[in-house]
């Protein structure tokens, strides 16, 4: 279950929802690097960085080697940086923004978003949050379910 959420949200942030968000198309989304984090270790193909964290792991990938990777492991959660505005990846979703925090000492802004597209979600303070983004000085951050590590 969790992998095919997690390639349905690889799909989307590749070649962009086909829903209309008013009169405009969605703003289609920029991937770069990918992390994911697995319950688990398994062997990954020759060359995959991937570091051990307990009994699971946190593999570095990028968008193109995402498929491959979701049919070896367990995942936990997927986290992966963009260019894209904090605004456009709500709209690129057609989530809503259900809380907000400012860490106003390191300007780090981070939204926790609900969405009928996320199927996977924590709940927070009684609400679903099935994605996190965290704007931060040198990174725009966007994780399934949540961030997961350092941002």
């Amino acid at each position: 279950m969790y992998r095919r959420f997690f390639l349905f949200i690889a799909v989307i942030c590749l070649v962009g929802s086909l829903m209309f968000f008013g009169d405009r198309p969605p703003t289609q989304l920029s991937v770069g690097r990918v992390t994911v984090f697995a319950s688990s270790q398994v062997c990954l193909p020759e060359g995959t960085v991937w570091t051990a964290l307990g009994d699971g792991m946190v593999i570095d990938t990028c968008l193109e080697n995402l498929e491959e990777i979701l049919d070896l492991v367990q995942v936990l959660g997927i986290t992966f940086e963009t260019k894209n505005t904090a605004a456009e990846i709500v709209s690129h979703f057609g989530a809503r923004v259900e809380k907000r925090q400012t860490i106003a000492s390191v300007n780090v802004y981070t939204y926790f978003l609900s969405s009928p597209l996320f199927s996977n979600y924590i709940e927070i303070d009684g609400r679903k949050i099935g994605a996190q983004i965290a704007v931060t000085p040198s990174a725009v951050l966007v994780g399934f379910p949540m961030i997961l590590g350092s941002f």
